[in-house]
């Protein structure tokens, strides 16, 4: 169903890529600080990359990439092609990128 949607983004400050296990290693970097799962439904990072990575029935999610580097996911998800509408969420960015800009641009 997301097979369409999984297209790399590129931004200006930050890249969108179909989330792989090529992204695991940075992504557990990136997660390291539990202020990114205070709101998050589990705290539990490596359950979080073996659900996005086992979700793309229902879900497409990215690694957003600043300069190659992974710091932090957002996902397609809701799809609801006859409303051509789609709901954007399960975003997190690295506390280091927080308020940098990258978190509103993924999701432009």
């Amino acid at each position: 169903m997301f097979e369409s949607l999984a297209v790399r983004l590129q931004g200006k400050i930050v890249a969108l890529e179909p989330l792989g296990p090529q992204h695991v290693e940075g992504l557990r970097e990136s997660a390291n600080d539990e202020r990114i799962w205070r709101w998050m439904v589990t705290r539990d990072v490596e359950a979080w990359i073996a659900d996005a990575l086992r979700s793309m029935q229902d879900r497409q999610p990215f690694a957003v990439l600043q300069d190659g580097s992974v710091v932090g996911s957002t996902s397609y998800m809701s799809l609801a092609p006859e409303h051509r509408r789609l709901e954007i969420g399960w975003t997190w960015v690295a506390v280091d990128w927080q308020r940098h800009g990258a978190n509103r641009e993924a999701k432009l």
